[in-house]
């Protein structure tokens, strides 16, 4: 797990765009820019590829509520094993409730 020291003194090399990625463990991540942004993620894997999920960025996010972001994440995860096509599905069933609504209005 990493500290709050480390995560305030975290700062990218400025060698390259891939960003600094610190592991705090369970599949959280802070992502550092060479900008100096700092980006909580939660990584997974799904059919054998490898997801991220953007959780908020520091220090808007602090560390407690990032942890118990990625901690809800896993349990949704377990429970529903790739969350992006869920997530997916939901915007195409709105954006077709909405056209066939917008549709039977003319």
């Amino acid at each position: 797990m990493l500290k709050a020291q480390e995560i305030k003194d975290a700062k990218h090399s400025g060698i390259g765009k891939a960003p600094l990625k610190l592991s705090d463990g369970g599949g959280l991540q802070l992502h550092v820019f060479a900008n100096g942004r700092k980006t909580w993620i939660y990584s997974y894997r799904f059919q054998g590829k490898q997801k991220n999920i953007t959780l908020g960025k520091y220090p808007q996010m602090t560390t407690i509520v990032a942890r118990s972001s990625a901690a809800n994440l896993k349990k949704q995860l377990a429970e529903n094993p790739d969350k992006e096509l869920v997530l997916t599905n939901r915007k195409r069933l709105c954006c077709t409730n909405l056209s066939v609504k917008a549709f039977s209005a003319i």
